[in-house]
């Protein structure tokens, strides 16, 4: 952090002067396109969020100041139901991108059921893909409860978007988990990533069905599982490899 001097406005923030915060901002209302100025206001409006100062954030924000995703993220995670609300009341868009590989904020919030509907009853779409095709139903799969996971179909979750049982699968979830997944509709035999040339994935896994995923991790419950939901053995992934052929490659290696 740089000195008082250079981040005034993050120094009155921290300090939760609401009277010196909004001199401040009053102040720089002229001069708010110097750079220092604007790193201040960015700076400010992330500590009011990191230490929970609900008025400094309404402050900041009907002077202008427009939190960043990350903000967004970090009152998530504190569970700052105030400052989310005053953020969505002002325009803040709750499907924005945060990073281009993940879809955002989720990751705080999927251990937490109360959160979870709150955020889609505000509008937080479970479906919303990555450039990757990975939605935020995609990472519930790979560690959220089944409660959550439950919670999510039932809000609305497709398992036709984002390849979730791949997912789970991949990360050797519970048979429960992959059970509901496959009783709400999704296919043992979709092949991941087919005709997305961005997918990374395409290259690192030859994409697949969900019976290659759990041959290539070794997984022969999961196997057996996906077998009995009609799992099609002679499906072949990218590389024209069966599943079968894939399991007996990850061994050799």
């Amino acid at each position: 952090m740089q000195s008082s001097q250079l981040r005034p406005l993050t120094e009155a923030a921290a300090a939760g002067d609401m009277e010196e915060v909004n001199r401040l901002l009053v102040d720089s209302a002229a001069i708010n396109i110097h750079d220092s100025v604007v790193q201040d206001k960015f700076y400010a409006m992330r500590t009011a969020v990191e230490k929970d100062y609900r008025w400094i954030v309404y402050l900041l924000l009907a002077r202008g100041v427009k939190p960043s995703p990350f903000d967004f993220c970090t009152a998530v995670k504190n569970r700052s139901y105030t400052i989310l609300e005053l953020m969505l009341h002002n325009g803040f868009d709750i499907n924005a991108a945060y990073r281009d590989e993940y879809p955002p904020f989720w990751a705080d919030a999927l251990n937490d059921s109360e959160m979870v509907r709150w955020l889609v009853q505000r509008g937080a779409d479970p479906n919303v893909p990555s450039i990757y095709g990975i939605t935020p139903f995609t990472m519930a799969v790979q560690s959220a409860s089944r409660q959550t996971i439950k919670l999510l179909l039932e809000l609305g979750a497709s398992v036709q978007h984002g390849y979730p049982l791949h997912s789970a699968v991949w990360n050797n979830r519970e048979d429960e988990v992959v059970e509901l997944l496959l009783t709400n509709g999704a296919s043992p035999n979709t092949i991941e990533f087919k005709g997305q040339p961005r997918a990374y994935y395409d290259v690192v896994t030859a994409v697949g069905t969900p019976l290659h995923v759990a041959y290539r991790v070794g997984n022969h419950r999961l196997v057996r599982l996906l077998l009995e939901y009609g799992a099609d053995p002679n499906i072949r992934d990218a590389r024209g490899m069966l599943p079968i052929q894939v399991h007996k490659l990850s061994a050799s290696m």
